[in-house]
């Protein structure tokens, strides 16, 4: 037998009372804590990440809704070959509350863009440069005890995708060991 409307509503408004929003400021720290293990690329006198990380707070109205996902944090990380976005995600779904997500998703290639851009404005009339499901390297829930364990599966994605293969020219013989000196004490002194 199907529940009414008004039981729905009853239940649904419980697990909203039960369970908040996510809350930004502690997820941030957390986030901020995480990459205070590194120093800030654009500035190596600094380990002040907070500027690089995007906040999308929760509306009000958020917490009316019983569906969706909304971003909460994003962090963009660069390096030599790739950009890279962190970001958080609330599910607004009652029943989901204190689990969320997280993914980590890479640019576009530079000529995959262009073709990509070539095809949408010939079908599309338009092009949408947002990233598509195929830049996500990495995504996972995660209870909000478990943000730090998500944050490192997320660092995992990134090396991993970052790794190349060895140059043939390179080889383990190339490399001189210098071998070890037995240190030699001057004698005491008598005094």
């Amino acid at each position: 037998m199907p529940l009414s409307k008004a039981t729905k509503s009853a239940v649904n408004k419980e697990l909203l009372q039960k369970e908040p929003l996510l809350d930004v400021a502690g997820t941030k720290a957390v986030l901020l804590e995480w990459l205070g293990q590194w120093n800030r690329p654009d500035n190596p006198d600094s380990n002040d990440w907070i500027e690089l990380i995007q906040e999308f707070p929760a509306d009000p109205s958020d917490n009316e809704l019983t569906s969706g996902m909304r971003v909460r944090l994003a962090v963009r990380l660069n390096t030599k070959a790739h950009r890279y976005l962190i970001a958080i995600l609330e599910s607004l779904d009652p029943n989901s509350r204190g689990v969320d997500f997280i993914s980590v998703y890479v640019n576009w290639k530079e000529d995959e863009y262009r073709f990509q851009q070539v095809v949408e404005s010939s079908y599309a009339g338009h092009f949408d440069g947002t990233l598509k499901a195929k830049h996500t390297l990495w995504a996972q829930t995660f209870r909000r005890r478990e943000l730090l364990d998500a944050l490192n599966s997320c660092a995992v994605a990134i090396l991993g995708h970052e790794l190349i293969a060895p140059r043939t020219d390179e080889t383990l013989d190339t490399v001189k060991h210098r071998p070890g000196e037995i240190p030699s004490f001057p004698e005491p002194l008598d005094d």
